[in-house]
């Protein structure tokens, strides 16, 4: 869809104090959004957001000054949202300088789209200076609260939650698998993970920080490359200006913080046997180098890599409905792996 320009100029304009602007040919694209670069009269730069299905507001500007950009739901969440991120003290834009990870020091061209291996220490210390931040978390939709220990949200999380797919389509999509990875374990891993998980918090073996009770964090919900705004002229000093996309952002124990995007790889528990040696390490280079990089990351911000075991498996029963051993994620956990 091409976006009315014309139109998105006029909206920038408005939020901006009335002062005339022009779209550049400086665009980023992601799923739902294109991220274009409005150039203001005196040289000032912000980032309009454009949806890429058709919707009633066809851009929103950045900055949370948006006369004229009143609306209702989901348009009027975001500057709610980013206003209430920024009293933080996280770094959510007004004006956003430097441009998207995924687009720096070449972009896709040059090094596919991620950071280049020399910038990435840098990269991850400013990111993970930022992962969460603790709040006293409030009513949960869907699954209730407040809650203020970690066994609570586990506990009446199992009692809400509905895999994604159901019995039918789990059959279908195993007959479509490998013989030797077909087994009736699977289907009974994703029917009983949530009484495990129940089992596990009750039994006051998921606390796995050592909190006991909250705050819990507040956590970016879409920690993509694409939503973090980098200087690319100073990766020595600091990289990260700023993150957008906040409005899904939640509050959850920290035992389900897990890494962000750029840093996701298959669980081990999911994965196949094949790609690890007799002592559990990857035997490919590239996983190899990803494990050390989370493995520092954990130590700058997520401090216990078992609740990333956790947090992976969460993540893939809400999400998108995966059909994994859930069965070796809790017995990973039993036992303190």
């Amino acid at each position: 869809m091409q976006p009315n320009l014309c139109l998105l100029c006029l909206i920038a304009s408005r939020a901006n104090r009335g002062r005339k602007c022009v779209a550049l040919d400086l665009v980023a694209g992601g799923m739902n959004h294109v991220v274009r670069v409005m150039k203001f009269q005196g040289g000032v730069r912000w980032a309009a957001r454009v949806r890429v299905k058709p919707a009633s507001t066809p851009a929103t500007a950045t900055r949370d000054t948006r006369a004229g950009m009143r609306g209702k739901g989901r348009r009027s969440s975001r500057p709610a949202t980013m206003r209430f991120i920024r009293k933080s003290g996280l770094p959510v834009p007004r004006v956003l300088p430097g441009i998207v990870a995924m687009d720096a020091l070449g972009g896709h061209r040059v090094h596919r789209g991620v950071i280049p291996a020399r910038c990435r220490p840098r990269f991850y210390r400013d990111v993970a200076a930022f992962h969460v931040r603790g709040y006293t978390s409030g009513l949960i939709p869907g699954i209730g609260g407040p809650f203020h220990a970690a066994a609570a949200f586990f506990s009446a999380w199992a009692d809400t939650v509905r895999f994604k797919r159901s019995a039918e389509t789990i059959t279908k999509l195993l007959q479509r698998t490998p013989p030797s990875i077909i087994t009736a374990e699977r289907m009974t891993s994703i029917t009983t993970f949530p009484a495990q998980i129940r089992a596990l918090a009750e039994s006051n073996r998921l606390d796995l920080m050592g909190l006991g009770s909250g705050p819990f964090p507040l956590c970016h919900d879409d920690f993509l490359y694409s939503n973090i705004m980098v200087d690319e002229s100073d990766f020595s000093v600091t990289a990260l200006t700023g993150i957008i996309v906040w409005e899904r952002a939640c509050t959850m124990p920290w035992e389900l913080v897990g890494f962000p995007e750029f840093l996701q790889v298959m669980l081990r528990a999911f994965d196949l046997p094949g790609k690890y040696d007799e002592q559990g390490q990857p035997v490919g280079k590239e996983l190899r180098e990803t494990w050390r990089e989370r493995g520092e990351y954990v130590d700058m911000v997520l401090g216990n890599s078992r609740c990333q075991a956790l947090a992976y498996a969460y993540g893939a029963y809400m999400s998108v409905g995966k059909l994994g051993f859930y069965d070796r994620v809790v017995e990973e956990l039993e036992r303190g792996a």
